[in-house]
């Protein structure tokens, strides 16, 4: 999945946590092409110290879609329910011949390896005509975690 809420703070603001190395210089694993006389080229191993300022986040890692992509393995615990029925013995001869007590949990829990909000986000929900923008996440809103509390009285 594309992390574009990572793409946007790297790009625009410099807000994403990959910028905190900023005004570091490194060298890039590489080559440097030097062209001969003869028309021939030299490669050697790139020594370019590359100092990172903002700069480089907006104007060329911005640029490349493939620093943002990320593995979105994931399992999440959507539902849970508790429940407890009263037993009838407990009302005698009353008019409630039972009374079940429940408790539901929504979205309590998502293991994943991804930075973003929500893995199963998209940027634009279902999209026009089914096609949606599946794998992108951008500005998204992720599942609401939720519980749910509720009684089923029988008469």
């Amino acid at each position: 999945m594309v992390n574009g809420n990572d793409w946007y703070a790297t790009r625009t603001s410099g807000l994403s946590e990959r910028t905190l190395d900023r005004y570091k210089e490194v060298v890039f694993d590489g080559v440097i092409a030097t062209p001969n006389t003869d028309g021939s080229t030299t490669y050697t191993q790139n020594t370019r110290p590359v100092e990172l300022t903002q700069g480089y986040y907006q104007n060329t890692l911005g640029t490349v879609g493939s620093a943002f992509i990320e593995d979105v393995s994931w399992a999440r615990l959507r539902y849970a329910t508790l429940s407890y029925n009263i037993p009838s013995t407990a009302f005698g001869q009353s008019f409630i011949k039972g009374v079940e007590l429940s408790v539901t949990g929504r979205n309590l829990l998502l293991l994943t390896n991804y930075t973003g909000a929500d893995p199963e986000t998209s940027a634009a929900g279902a999209g026009v005509r089914g096609g949606g923008s599946n794998g992108f996440d951008y500005g998204s809103v992720p599942a609401t975690r939720g519980v749910d509390m509720g009684v089923r009285v029988t008469f």
